[in-house]
Formats: C-alpha cells, structure tokens, sequence
C-alpha cells in the first residue's frame, strides 16, 4: 500500500469503498472529537478534508450534525 502524501492526515479506505478523511477537532469535556467526511474517491475527500482543515485554522465551525430531539420536535 501506497503512503499518504504529504499533509493528508488521516484518509483511508472502507472495505465498501468508500473513501474517509478524520479531521480531528480537539479535545472538549475530556473526549477526543472528530468529525468524519465520506466520499467516493480519494480526490473528493482529500478537498474536503483540505476544506475542513482551511475553515478550522480561520476559526470557523464545521458545524454538529447531530440534533437534539427537542430541537427535532420544534
């Protein structure tokens, strides 16, 4: 197997196929938080990787794709 280039972090492929970039968010009430990003080939989540990573290092929020069902039933 082939290594990662240079500045990839952490990408690999599922048994499926599909393609995973980790991007770590740091550590927050002592729990390491990640955010995962899926795409079908190796190019497209290398630029949404790249994209994640310009957005953290400019302060912005990748946003939190989880809801609660409070806010669901509003």
């Amino acid at each position: 197997m082939a290594r990662r280039g240079r500045g990839e972090g952490s990408i690999y492929r599922r048994d499926d196929g599909t393609w995973v970039a980790v991007v770590h968010l740091g550590w927050h009430d002592g729990k390491r938080r990640r955010k995962y990003l899926y795409a079908r080939t190796r190019a497209e989540v290398r630029d949404k990787y790249r994209r994640a990573q310009r957005a953290l290092e400019e302060g912005r929020s990748l946003g939190d794709d989880r809801h609660k069902i409070g806010q669901y039933l509003e």
